[in-house]
């Protein structure tokens, strides 16, 4: 598939609960003429117009030569009625039947199908228990490709650290680390040892390790404090439903008292040094360095002195 098709070639949507077939493929909609009389037109749905354009350029391509694609992006494709929203199009998209398979569409009957160069993919979160509503005939109509964590990307994607890996930002005395970097490293390695954990925790597993985005695009300590605070903690909080005890025993038991009080059984209002202490207490750092204030700005040139 193409690197980069023009914004033309791709649709997005995304699926909901009171998402249709008239959505998606086409619906009738009632208009006013100028007689005040109402009329039903037919109107479609994004899957009918991009699926026209491919169609087009499908049959405009010369022979020999590979149509050009066309994309149309399903986000939270689990969470709407599939069988609802594809109805007669499901046959459709097995692969064998591009190009040559053809289906009547319920409401204008026009006769249709769909052309190898359309694509489509659907994303959607595993840990979200309406997984379970995309049914077998779904399933064995596309492939199914796994993106788990890839917690390299947060350190990958800034050439300005001075530090080579998270490890040796917080072990290693290297002249112009930052406390930010100092911070986003501790926080790799906390995320890549929960991670580990939650695989192994009863009644959580792979679906409900931590994405690294929760770690990307921080532009000073407060964020990524913020980011424990407001986002990572109330999300484990979430997968034990209020135990507390569990929590702690099962993910967070070296963090002590610093960014949850289990007593009070409430996130704690940390700083910038005891989440620091407490992510490197959890990923199991005997000695790091204290945190190199004098360098940390606050603001986009964090690592700069």
């Amino acid at each position: 598939m193409d690197g980069n098709l023009p914004d033309d070639r791709i649709e997005r949507v995304t699926f909901h609960p009171s998402f249709t077939y008239e959505d998606f493929v086409e619906g009738l909609s009632a208009k006013t003429d100028a007689d005040d009389q109402v009329a039903y037109e037919i109107e479609d749905g994004v899957l009918k117009r991009i699926r026209e354009s491919a169609m087009r350029a499908f049959r405009d391509t010369p022979e020999g030569q590979d149509p050009p694609r066309y994309v149309l992006i399903v986000d939270e494709i689990n969470r709407g009625n599939l069988a609802q929203i594809f109805g007669e199009l499901i046959t459709l998209l097995e692969a064998d039947k591009r190009g040559d398979f053809e289906v009547d569409l319920a409401h204008s009957g026009e006769t249709v199908t769909l052309p190898p160069n359309l694509y489509l993919v659907g994303t959607m979160n595993t840990a979200d228990q309406s997984i379970a509503l995309v049914d077998t005939a779904l399933r064995r109509r596309f492939r199914f490709v796994d993106f788990p964590p890839d917690l390299d990307v947060v350190w990958s994607e800034d050439d300005e650290m001075s530090a080579p890996d998270p490890t040796a930002a917080i072990t290693e005395p290297i002249d112009g680390t930052s406390a930010g970097e100092q911070l986003l490293g501790a926080s790799v390695l906390a995320v890549r040892e929960l991670n580990d954990r939650i695989l192994q925790a009863p009644e959580l597993g792979k679906g409900k390790q931590l994405g690294h985005t929760y770690l990307l695009g921080h532009a000073s300590m407060t964020e990524i404090v913020d980011a424990w605070r407001y986002d990572i903690l109330p999300q484990l909080e979430e997968y034990y439903f209020g135990q507390f005890e569990r929590l702690r025993d099962d993910l967070l038991n070296e963090t002590g008292e610093r960014l949850i009080g289990w007593d009070e059984e409430r996130i704690r209002s940390f700083g910038a040094n005891d989440l620091y202490e407490a992510l490197c207490d959890l990923a199991g750092i005997d000695d790091p360095l204290p945190l190199n204030t004098a360098v940390e700005t606050g603001w986009l040139g964090w690592r700069r002195k």
